[in-house]
């Protein structure tokens, strides 16, 4: 789900990026990458078949923008996993290590721990 919406996020500055590098008014710019948020499976591929054919005014702007993204995400995940690897280096031995547990001997009798 997670990676859903990551692939959703860079789609949509893509897209707002694009729109704004071809010439499109910040608000139209605005709701394509809201809708590419929301919808990114359908709008997409809408955007790509009728955004203006004019070559884009700053055509490395947005392609700047999303790399600048990627990374950011990359590296967040990156420490992410760093972190989880060496929180739990161990392994699950913090939870199943049985020998550094107190014995408790029950009498099947009495019903109670002696």
């Amino acid at each position: 789900m997670i990676w859903g919406l990551l692939i959703g996020l860079l789609a949509s500055v893509w897209v707002y990026g694009d729109a704004k590098d071809r010439g499109l008014k910040i608000n139209q710019a605005l709701l394509w990458g809201i809708c590419t948020l929301l919808l990114v499976i359908i709008v997409l591929p809408a955007w790509l078949v009728t955004r203006p054919k004019q070559k884009a005014i700053h055509h490395n702007k947005s392609t700047k923008i999303l790399i600048v993204c990627v990374i950011i995400i990359l590296t967040t995940v990156a420490i992410g996993v760093g972190y989880f690897y060496i929180n739990n280096s161990s392994g699950l031995s913090k939870n199943t290590n049985l020998e550094l547990l107190p014995a408790v001997e029950s009498n099947p009798k009495a019903g109670s721990p002696r």
